[in-house]
């Protein structure tokens, strides 16, 4: 299916009536969140990870739920729009380097976790779909977090957005890991959610992408309200399906909406990260949704298949 997203990188849609905001600290290139809802005002970075620590791989047959991210977890978009837009910088004369691009992604997924200076775009510019002046400032943003100077920073946004604009295609992408994962987790008894941040309902990607009969539960946020890392987004999934949040794993790409939301609806949050980009992240992190199921279904008891794989992301 072809797509032409107007997202430079990858978006998880979020509305300008979410309540959290986020406060962070930054030093080098280590971004850091602290997110205001249902956690303790004032606490502090490393406490959270010490709520978040589990020893990585937690007991896993306490668990007999999986719910699951959509952008960046089982659908992709090929090419990364990432990627493309990191070459048309280099054509207008800025190389990104490897760890820098990893920085900025980090930014990147705490900007769209509900951060204040998303809402401050919201405001400023509106709805940020087909919104060029909203992606020329997103754009903007991200090589001001590289350090470049305000007035180039401005020239090169303009460019690259125009050009992304004009010439980015992608096609959605399904791992090829990720329908053996569904099914076998089916087969094993868990029930399955689809929670996503996007605005508008997912009946029609579910179908296009052929997950349809896969979950038992499916929600976007824009049909609540509430979006990750707002708790009450995933604690209205569970309450939906009639699960415990303490017997549900949460599978995401973004640590600031995915691990920081789950944690604190209640469930176990494991960062899909094939690129490295969180390597301090005291969760369970797994390379792949192939991988993270092989796992689960051991613990079960379920006969396993080798589903490990290399994510297609997992190029710098």
């Amino acid at each position: 299916m072809k797509t032409i997203p107007q997202a430079l990188i990858r978006p998880q849609t979020i509305s300008s009536s979410s309540i959290n905001e986020c406060e962070r600290g930054i030093s080098g290139s280590q971004l850091l969140t602290v997110p205001r809802s249902d956690l303790k005002p004032n606490i502090g970075i490393e406490l959270i990870r010490q709520q978040l620590s589990m020893d990585n791989k937690p007991t896993l047959d306490i668990f007999s739920n999986v719910f699951f991210d959509l952008d960046g977890t089982l659908r992709h978009s090929d090419p990364p729009a990432r990627d493309v837009f990191y070459q048309y910088a280099a054509e207008h004369g800025l190389e990104i380097a490897l760890e820098q691009r990893i920085g900025v992604e980090r930014w990147v997924n705490w900007y769209w976790a509900d951060s204040k200076e998303l809402l401050e775009d919201l405001e400023t510019f509106g709805p940020w779909r087909d919104n060029r002046d909203f992606w020329v400032n997103h754009a903007r943003r991200q090589f001001i977090h590289l350090g470049t100077e305000e007035a180039v920073a401005k020239e090169i946004a303009l460019a690259v957005t125009v050009k992304m604009w004009d010439a980015y295609e992608s096609e959605d992408c399904v791992p090829d890991d990720v329908m053996p994962t569904l099914t076998g987790l089916r087969q094993a008894g868990f029930k399955l959610g689809l929670v996503s941040n996007r605005s508008e309902p997912l009946d029609e990607i579910v179908e296009n992408l052929g997950f349809t009969g896969m979950f038992d539960l499916i929600l976007a946020a824009g049909e609540v309200g509430w979006y990750k890392p707002d708790p009450r987004l995933l604690r209205y999934a569970a309450e939906r399906l009639g699960v415990e949040p303490s017997e549900t794993f949460y599978l995401g790409d973004n640590f600031h909406a995915d691990v920081i939301g789950a944690s604190a609806a209640g469930m176990t949050p494991v960062l899909l990260d094939p690129r490295g980009i969180y390597p301090d992240a005291d969760c369970w992190v797994v390379p792949s949704v192939g991988a993270f199921a092989q796992e689960l279904l051991r613990s079960s008891g379920s006969e396993v298949r080798n589903l490990e794989r290399k994510d297609p992301d997992a190029s710098p």
